[in-house]
């Protein structure tokens, strides 16, 4: 049997709030950040466990 550890980084080990400009710029507010990371997980997700798998460039496009 294989052994796999997986590392969930994104806001764990990586601070999305550098992402903060960009979406001030783009869209004239750094709050809807949180707002699309949550969508987008909510995307790769629900993929994932009705078995219609979504990378999560994917669901970051959506």
């Amino acid at each position: 049997m294989s052994r796999v550890i997986a590392f969930d980084v994104n806001e764990t080990l990586l601070d999305l709030a550098a992402l903060d400009p960009l979406f001030e710029r783009a869209f004239g507010d750094a709050s809807l950040r949180p707002l699309w990371f949550a969508q987008m997980l909510q995307v790769a997700f629900v993929g994932v466990i009705t078995g219609n798998y979504v990378d999560f460039t994917s669901a970051q496009h959506a």
